[in-house]
């Protein structure tokens, strides 16, 4: 679909073709809230959060509580420093699905609330699944913890693979990793472009 060739230009770091990509899926099937979502997780990781935010809210006008989208709202206003706007955000995700509960350990992780982004961390990793991996990386790079940050890393690409693991050189999440030897490793072993490679792209 336009959807899936959207998220592979993003993965080359062709963000420029990635976004009209997905606007054209959104407007092929205008009524699911997947394609507006996504398009504002695009607009997020491209640093337009303004359009970000835009996107997550017309995915929250067709399914008012989509977790989707509500990630994506709250990651984006995160961004802008609206933490309190951003944590009821993901406060509303989690309570959709339980699986998007790691929105607030990165919300808290964002704005620099190093305990309460812990607190979360932690019940991840005492009822962790594949899906929690990647996430606990999330939250542990912006704590600067990076030893934890590359050991979720590596359980994120361990088999049988988080899904997301190769956009690891797109996600602005992990902008702090970037230039690590040890992130541009995995980036190899996964035959992936260097984050600093797509940054330029």
């Amino acid at each position: 679909t336009r959807a899936h060739w959207a998220w592979y230009l993003a993965l080359m770091g062709r963000m420029v073709e990635a976004i009209p990509e997905m606007r054209r899926a959104r407007a092929a099937d205008p009524l699911n809230p997947l394609w507006s979502a996504w398009l504002g997780w695009l607009h997020w990781w491209n640093g337009d959060n303004e359009k970000a935010i835009e996107a997550a809210r017309a995915a929250l006008e067709v399914s008012p509580d989509y977790p989707v989208g509500l990630y994506v709202l709250g990651s984006a206003l995160a961004s802008q420093g609206r933490d309190q706007e951003a944590v009821a955000a993901h406060e509303r995700a989690a309570a959709a699905s339980p699986q998007w509960r790691f929105g607030l350990g990165v919300t808290h992780a964002m704005a620099g609330r190093e305990a309460e982004a812990l607190t979360v961390a932690r019940d991840l990793e005492a009822n962790r699944t594949v899906w929690d991996t990647y996430f606990l990386a999330q939250i542990y790079t912006l704590l600067g913890d990076e030893e934890s940050a590359f050991r979720w890393l590596e359980e994120a690409y361990a088999p049988p693979h988080h899904p997301y693991i190769p956009w690891i050189g797109t996600d602005v999440l992990f902008q702090p990793l970037f230039d690590d030897p040890r992130f541009v490793e995995l980036q190899r072993r996964m035959h992936l472009p260097s984050a600093a490679l797509v940054a330029t792209s």
